[in-house]
């Protein structure tokens, strides 16, 4: 798994969340070369869905393992509230909504980069008020089992994030 934040000028980042479809050196070494892929793409002019493009390309060109990377990528401007985004075969972020913390999955569809060369992607525009937040987590979240090896869930996250009332993104 993979997070990161990448400036791209006065009040505005790139985020990016992903995680490889196996595990060991060799996926460490398809995140390392997809992290450097998104930090050499992005840039404050480009839309989300055409970084994971371009990730993607050279990913395919680049990898014949038969491994994947999911990734969702989001440009946000901490000044206006604008938040860009575009994810490729990744768990869909959640946005928590005000008043009463309502959770809206956002829906952006598109294939794990470095399978298809020609993968189409898709962006969403979100206007974040004051007080909103954006969830990216992994497949590691809701897949964590208890005692009774019942998976968390998509749902029961979300059920939770309606509970969250207040506190730091650390303390949730």
């Amino acid at each position: 798994d993979y997070y990161d934040f990448i400036p791209l000028g006065l009040d505005r980042w790139a985020c990016v969340m992903g995680d490889v479809s196996d595990k060991g050196i060799p996926a460490a070494l398809l995140m390392a070369s997809a992290r450097s892929l998104f930090h050499a793409y992005a840039a404050p002019d480009l839309r989300p869905s055409l970084v994971l493009e371009r990730v993607n390309h050279d990913l395919v060109a680049t990898s014949h393992s038969g491994m994947f990377v999911t990734a969702v990528y989001a440009v946000v401007d901490a000044t206006t509230g604008v938040l860009q985004l575009s994810a490729a075969g990744h768990p869909p972020p959640l946005l928590i909504r005000h008043p009463g913390r309502e959770v809206r999955v956002i829906k952006v569809r598109g294939l794990p980069l470095g399978i298809l060369e020609e993968a189409p992607f898709q962006d969403e525009t979100i206007n974040l008020q004051p007080g909103e937040r954006i969830i990216f987590y992994t497949d590691g979240v809701t897949e964590a089992t208890n005692i009774t090896r019942e998976l968390f869930g998509a749902p029961r996250l979300e059920a939770f994030l309606t509970q969250f009332v207040s506190g730091s993104s650390g303390q949730l």
